[in-house]
């Protein structure tokens, strides 16, 4: 009897070595678009006599939590469960070197790149700092964190009180006149201007001297 438990008991661990070795390589091709990974079983099924992951899913996943389709086999059965487990993503990203108040232009200097858990990260990170400069802050860095997306917005290229050419097209004519900027804004943006006749305008910037007039 002895013997017969210790047969079953090393059949499961073998079993559950090949499954490991099955889930680093299946989890290795499904994340290449991270540098690196770290992972922790959290629930696997039970009562089974072999496991396999069914090859040619994809991958499954919710923040840092996979959940990994199986199949199992007990007694010449088969039927499908899931696995599932808890991840550590790591990825080189652009992170903010001292704090930042918001409304501040960017410069490259103020950032490291550094390789980071990003799972749990909430935003689109930046991954290098080549287009950092082209940004200002919407809200306050701060010291440590990963630089996202969603917390910066496009340097205005125009200011309140700018001396602007504003463009209006009818047609196939155009007709250029100056006016003043009474908004600021990046390039695409909508702000409004005043002719020096005191009419006002909607118009989108095209670039740090140059409007489309809208309306």
């Amino acid at each position: 009897m002895m013997l017969y438990l210790l047969n079953i008991i090393i059949l499961f661990s073998l079993n559950g070595n090949e499954f490991r070795d099955e889930l680093k390589d299946y989890l290795t091709r499904q994340l290449t678009m991270y540098d690196s990974f770290d992972y922790e079983i959290m629930q696997m099924p039970k009562d089974y006599s072999s496991i396999s992951i069914e090859q040619g899913t994809a991958l499954n996943l919710n923040r840092n939590i996979v959940s990994v389709p199986v199949l199992l086999v007990k007694e010449n059965k088969k039927s499908e469960s899931l696995v599932k487990v808890k991840l550590h993503l790591y990825k080189k990203v652009v992170t903010v070197r001292n704090k930042i108040e918001s409304k501040t232009d960017l410069n490259s200097s103020e950032f490291d790149l550094k390789t980071l858990d990003v799972s749990l990260l909430k935003g689109t990170p930046f991954f290098s700092l080549d287009e950092v400069s082209s940004f200002r802050t919407k809200i306050k860095l701060n010291s440590g964190s990963i630089l996202i997306h969603e917390a910066l917005e496009a340097k205005p290229v125009i200011k309140s009180g700018d001396l602007v050419k504003a463009s209006l097209t009818n047609g196939n004519v155009t007709i250029t006149i100056e006016a003043n900027a009474r908004q600021e804004g990046a390039v695409g943006d909508l702000i409004r201007v005043v002719t020096q006749n005191k009419k006002q305008y909607r118009a989108k910037v095209v670039d740090q001297t140059n409007v489309n007039i809208l309306e």
